[in-house]
């Protein structure tokens, strides 16, 4: 659908068919950019939210500018669900299927779309079959990093409840 979508406002007849991007690697981008913007939202926010706001603003009592606090401080305790949201949308966008094949035809490839082709166009089952494995070892791979990365940065974190953030002041979104 998020392929369909973006094809039909990018085609020479569509919203943005003048921009001239219609089966171009930027609309695959587009697409990857608009499908997995809420799981970054949604991951990364969730940790933020929750995070115990006396850090920052013990790091800013100490004469620590906004930048340094966000750096220093605030960003190392988001770490881990930004690794688990990264990881999240690259394996969404390495093995996306129909986005890719409806946005950027037969020029762009991922490990699916090469899959397809083997299965299809070529019938090369082996080499299809190699590159399954080679794609399940990676997802498998990547996943096991972020869940140790997650688990060894979360333990060490102090997060708040939800009532307790609202009492403190709310989110720690940076004052910019």
């Amino acid at each position: 659908m998020v392929g369909v979508m973006f094809r039909s406002l990018l085609s020479s007849g569509g919203t943005l068919g003048g921009l001239g991007w219609d089966g171009t690697w930027v609309s695959i981008l587009l697409a990857f950019v608009f499908f997995n913007l809420a799981v970054v939202v949604r991951t990364v926010g969730g940790l933020w939210e929750g995070l115990d706001r006396r850090a920052e603003e013990s790091a800013a009592a100490l004469g620590a500018s906004p930048w340094q606090v966000w750096r220093s401080v605030t960003l190392p305790a988001l770490a881990p669900a930004v690794v688990w949201a990264a990881t999240l949308v690259f394996l969404f966008c390495s093995t996306a299927f129909g986005v890719v094949l409806t946005l950027g035809g037969l020029r762009y490839g991922t490990i699916e779309t090469e899959i397809y082709l083997l299965t299809t166009q070529f019938l090369d089952l082996q080499g299809a079959a190699v590159l399954s494995v080679l794609q399940l070892v990676a997802v498998v791979a990547m996943l096991a990093l972020a869940a140790r990365t997650r688990r060894s940065r979360e333990h060490s974190l102090k997060r708040v409840g939800a009532r307790e953030a609202a009492r403190r002041g709310g989110t720690t979104y940076p004052r910019w």
